[in-house]
C-alpha cells in the first residue's frame, strides 16, 4: 500500500453547509497539490428512524472528486449512487404490565398472566437503515485518458467489479481487465464470492498475459458449503 504522510498538509472548507449535497472540502499538499473530496456525487449518507419513511439523510463519507497538481493536470473521479434499504438494523422490544378488568378474562393478542386482572402488553420498536451509497464508476484526466469501472450483481444489495477498461484520448482502448468468481453457498442461506482470476486484454480482444488466478484454503469454508465458477 503506498502511504502519503500528512504532515505539514492544509485544509480548506469549500462549503460549509453540511445540509448540502455541494458539500465538500480540500487539502493542499506542501507541494501544492489540491485533493477535493466531497460534493454532489460524491458523498455517501445515511439515515435511521423508528419507521420507514424518517429523517433526513445525514452525510458520512466525502469521496475524493478531484486532483489538481501544481501544474494544473486534473483528475476526476465520478461515481454512481446505490440505495441499499431500508433494513431493519435495530429492536427494542418492551414488556409491559397493564391492569384490566377482572371480568375480561384475556387480553387479545397478548399473554394471559397470573393473577388475571394484569397482562403483559408487548410493545416493539424497529429501527430502519437506509443508506446512499457512492461506486467509482470513472476516473478520468485533462488529457483525455480515462479509466472504466463496471460491476455485476451479486445477490442484493451487494456489487461486484466486473471489468477495468483503460482508454487513452477518450475512445482508444488499450486494456481490460475482467474478474471472475468462485461462490460459497453458506448453510444459513445467500453466497459468499471469493475472486478467482483475473484477466488481461488488448484492444482487440486477445489476451496479452497468463493473467492471475487465486485459490482459497479455509476449513471453515468446506465446511459451511459448496464452491463453483
Amino acid at each position: 500500500a503506498y502511504e502519503i504522510s500528512t504532515r505539514d498538509w492544509s485544509s480548506d472548507v469549500c462549503s460549509s453547509d453540511l445540509s448540502s449535497g455541494e458539500w465538500k472540502f480540500k487539502a493542499i499538499t506542501p507541494d501544492g497539490t489540491q485533493y477535493y473530496f466531497g460534493a454532489s456525487g460524491a458523498v455517501e449518507s445515511t439515515k435511521i428512524g423508528a419507521t420507514r419513511f424518517f429523517n433526513d439523510y445525514v452525510p458520512n463519507a466525502w469521496h475524493l472528486n478531484k486532483i489538481i497538481d501544481p501544474l494544473g493536470n486534473v483528475i476526476n473521479f465520478l461515481y454512481q449512487e446505490q440505495i441499499y434499504g431500508p433494513i431493519i438494523c435495530d429492536l427494542e422490544e418492551t414488556l409491559v404490565l397493564n391492569p384490566i378488568d377482572c371480568a375480561t378474562p384475556f387480553c387479545p393478542s397478548e399473554q394471559n398472566t397470573t393473577p388475571p386482572n394484569l397482562c403483559i402488553g408487548n410493545n416493539n420498536t424497529m429501527r430502519y437503515m437506509t443508506a446512499k451509497t457512492q461506486q467509482l464508476i470513472e476516473i478520468n484526466d485533462s488529457d483525455g485518458d480515462k479509466v472504466l469501472f463496471s460491476y455485476t450483481t451479486q445477490g442484493y444489495p451487494e456489487m461486484l467489479l466486473d471489468s477495468i477498461r483503460y482508454f487513452i484520448n477518450g475512445t482508444s482502448l488499450i486494456r481490460k481487465y475482467h474478474f471472475t468468481y468462485n461462490y460459497v453457498y453458506p448453510s444459513g442461506g445467500g453466497e459468499l464470492p471469493f475472486l478467482s482470476s483475473i484477466t488481461e486484454k488488448g484492444p482487440d480482444g486477445l489476451g496479452i498475459s497468463q493473467g492471475y488466478s487465486f485459490s482459497y484454503y479455509s476449513k471453515e469454508l468446506t465446511q459451511i458449503g459448496r464452491a463453483h465458477v
